[in-house]
């Protein structure tokens, strides 16, 4: 609960920037979502409630009839961009982990060159998804060159160890493929907007 709490924290300090920086006219609004995150329950749900509450804050800024970034230049982007890396790479950083435990192991689940496959491909993810900090065009072509791959190499490997390919294709890359759909709708650079 620690690291959903920390996450939590972070989400509504960044949500709370965002409404500082809304029109007048929305600030009022934008409040009034600061104010509920305090009375959402704690852990996950509470994080949720920030990110979303983010979201929807990025996404509605309105100066009149244009749309245009929030903090000239976009810094609630920068931030969810972030985020999102974070959350594609965590999870893919633990199956690495466990794929250089199996790895280390004399009588691995899989076969070693299958688990060195998965390895490669995880750790490449992790960096795809860690490119998205500094290089947003670059490293979202590579998240979504490397998840199909990470597919593939689970599915195969799951294969070679008599299990479902198909499960193991949707249990592994899945996570990461809900992380990387919301970086195609952030703006590739500092100062663009959708």
């Amino acid at each position: 609960m620690r690291a959903a709490e920390w996450l939590a924290d972070r989400a509504g300090a960044m949500l709370a920037r965002a409404v500082e920086r809304m029109p007048a006219s929305r600030q009022e609004w934008g409040h009034a979502m600061v104010a509920e995150l305090s009375a959402a329950p704690s852990g996950w749900a509470r994080f949720w409630w920030a990110v979303s509450g983010l979201w929807f804050a990025v996404q509605r800024r309105e100066f009149g009839q244009q749309r245009a970034p929030l903090v000239n230049g976009a810094l609630p982007y920068r931030g969810l961009r972030r985020l999102y890396a974070m959350l594609g790479a965590g999870p893919v950083a633990f199956w690495a982990f466990v794929s250089w435990l199996q790895l280390q192991d004399d009588a691995p689940d899989i076969p070693r060159h299958l688990a060195l496959m998965l390895f490669a491909t995880e750790l490449s993810l992790v960096v795809a998804f860690l490119a998205n900090w500094w290089l947003p065009r670059a490293g979202l072509v590579a998240v979504w060159t490397v998840i199909p791959a990470y597919a593939v190499v689970s599915a195969v490997a799951a294969a070679g160890n008599d299990g479902s390919p198909v499960l193991a294709a949707l249990i592994f890359a899945g996570p990461p493929l809900f992380a990387a759909v919301p970086l195609v709708f952030l703006p590739r650079a500092v100062g663009s907007h959708p």
